[in-house]
């Protein structure tokens, strides 16, 4: 059954005019069944991450065809290819055929599918597949067997096979539409009335949640996904109001049914942190109320796991938007939680791009919410990720350091700042990738880098590839900046470069600069033309192109600045200086 509420909202924003500065996305669907009308509600789902797609819809029940006949020369507008399947479409082929055995019938079609799609993925490396899993059957044959070896069975093992695919091929994406489907539960998933009359395997609840994943799983492969969790302290992070109970009457623990559901959500929380969500506290509160309540034996997350603290009186708007920028994040990176309706109303209002989350009966809602909403998503979680956390802990610390010293340049070179840069060479392609499509303050085109295409700029001898990691006293920041580009008669032309907010004043850009110039010098390559293109969140990288001195052609979105690598060398340690020792790996 359709909710009519929702269907209005989506009437609603059809109308509506889209910005210029969303990305955009293209995406051609090869369907088993009928794909509308997602291609409705997946870019209603995608407008929180300020994402435009465009659709090129395949035929009805012509998968088999689309997918041998792809043509690799005209797949450039899209940047991925979604395979548009469903269980029930191969369970009524196969229930179809006469006097056979279903179960064997419907292994030998799934199994057919799997073959269709890996050709088709290892023939078109350049482009990025979404895969669906399968959801389990509608129903059973014979109860339990159907699990040891029958239809259930044949969903499960083509699932592990679909999954596999992503350890050989690195332009597989996985759309977990089983996980979903259990979610919301098998009964309400399947619409056989629709089925039958339109093809369409779906109820309204089950596209609404298919959409909802679908846009999640775009997002976070173009880096659009949530990168800051801010939380509330009372009844968000454990029960009852810590200034007013005391620190032994606040629920967290086994020992109170209150206590246990708070110890899910602080778990969850932690679990956030430790694959790379940066964690931030926003609490009317007394600090030192706030340290007892993370003192609290049972207490799964410390104070120290948060590397940025707000708590005080103040307005939660005012605190976040200071956060943000201590942390130099943007606030579509952002999400908070808080059990007070009137301070997520406060905060929504404020930060209308910040993603704001209660709960009305229990906290466990917050974690259904982020997940069902899927603003952490994430298909790869790499070594950077992991140590982001720490990164912005060791920021926290430069930052006092710095207080100790009269000028910058002088707290520059106490870091002792140390950088290997990586010329057409990669040991980590999904962090070149993630930086490139998840940076927005220092990304000067916004052209995004899939894994896909990571090694055709290594390869190719027109084009380049140029990444960089840093170390200070403080610890390892690992890869910072990426930049990649084309050679051709005697200019390097920079398509994009990306530098992490975490290295910001740190004079990063220029150690590049000056590396860049020399390999340009030993090239033999006489300009290397940088291009700008004006963008709400990159005022960084803008500003320090305009003082930079370098020759400017201004354009209507941007700006071309051009630099002599010869003239540029000979300005280091005069103008410029970076106070950092890189080598060339």
């Amino acid at each position: 059954m359709f909710d009519n509420s929702f269907l209005k909202k989506i009437t609603e924003f059809s109308k509506k005019k889209k910005p210029k500065n969303y990305s955009k996305v293209g995406i051609q669907v090869i369907s088993d069944v009928i794909f509308q009308p997602l291609d409705k509600y997946i870019p209603f789902f995608l407008e929180k991450f300020r994402i435009d797609a465009s659709f090129k819809i395949g035929n009805y029940d012509q998968l088999n065809f689309d997918l041998n006949s792809l043509d690799k020369d005209n797949l450039t507008e899209w940047q991925f290819i979604y395979i548009h399947s469903s269980t029930l479409k191969y369970l009524a082929q196969a229930s179809g055929v006469k006097n056979s055995n279903l179960p064997k019938e419907f292994d030998d079609l799934i199994i057919n599918f799997l073959v269709l799609i890996e050709r088709a993925i290892k023939n078109t490396p350049s482009i990025q597949f979404i895969v669906n899993l399968f959801e389990l059957p509608p129903y059973r044959i014979r109860g339990t067997n159907s699990t040891k070896s029958d239809l259930v069975q044949s969903i499960l093992k083509v699932n592990e096979s679909i999954i596999n695919l992503t350890k050989t091929y690195n332009n597989v994406i996985i759309h977990d539409a089983n996980y979903i489907s259990a979610s919301l539960g098998l009964s309400s998933w399947y619409d056989f009335s629709s089925w039958a009359a339109f093809k369409q395997p779906f109820s309204g609840n089950a596209l609404k949640s298919h959409a909802a994943s679908l846009a999640a799983i775009i997002a976070g492969t173009l880096g659009k996904s949530k990168k800051l969790l801010i939380c509330d302290l009372d009844n968000t992070l454990w029960g009852g109001i810590i200034g007013d109970d005391g620190v032994d009457k606040i629920h967290l623990g086994h020992d109170t049914h209150k206590g246990e559901i708070f110890l899910l959500v602080q778990s969850f929380v932690r679990s956030l942190q430790a694959q790379g969500i940066v964690l931030g506290i926003s609490s009317k509160n007394e600090k030192k109320n706030a340290m007892l309540g993370f003192s609290k034996k049972k207490s799964i997350l410390k104070f120290d796991d948060f590397a940025n603290k707000k708590i005080n009186w103040s307005p939660k708007s005012e605190n976040i938007k200071s956060m943000l920028q201590e942390l130099n994040f943007g606030a579509e990176s952002a999400v908070f939680i808080d059990d007070n309706p009137v301070e997520i109303d406060e905060v929504s209002g404020a930060i209308p791009q910040c993603e704001c989350i209660s709960y009305s009966k229990t906290p466990i809602e917050f974690i259904k919410l982020i997940d069902s909403l899927g603003l952490f998503e994430t298909q790869n979680i790499t070594q950077d990720d992991l140590i982001r956390n720490k990164s912005y802990m060791q920021n926290s610390e430069r930052k006092k350091s710095k207080e100790t010293f009269k000028d910058h340049r002088e707290f520059l070179s106490s870091l002792n700042m140390k950088s290997v840069f990586y010329w057409n060479i990669t040991f980590d392609i999904q962090r070149i990738s993630n930086l490139v499509n998840k940076t927005n303050q220092f990304n000067i085109s916004q052209k995004i880098l899939p894994a896909t295409e990571v090694n055709t700029y290594i390869s190719d001898s027109e084009k380049f590839l140029l990444s960089a990691d840093l170390t200070d006293k403080f610890g390892f920041n690992g890869i910072i900046t990426v930049i990649f580009g084309k050679i051709s008669s005697n200019i390097l032309f920079i398509e994009n470069w990306v530098m992490s907010c975490r290295v910001f004043n740190r004079n990063m850009e220029i150690a590049v600069l000056e590396m860049l110039a020399n390999k340009a010098v030993k090239l033999k390559i006489k300009t290397i033309k940088i291009p700008i293109q004006y963008s709400s969140k990159n005022d960084y990288c803008v500003s320090f192109f305009k003082n930079s001195g370098f020759k400017k052609k201004e354009k209507s979105s941007g700006s071309i600045y051009e630099v002599e690598p010869s003239v540029f060398l000979k300005k280091i340690g005069k103008n410029y200086e970076s106070s950092i020792d890189f080598e060339i790996y």
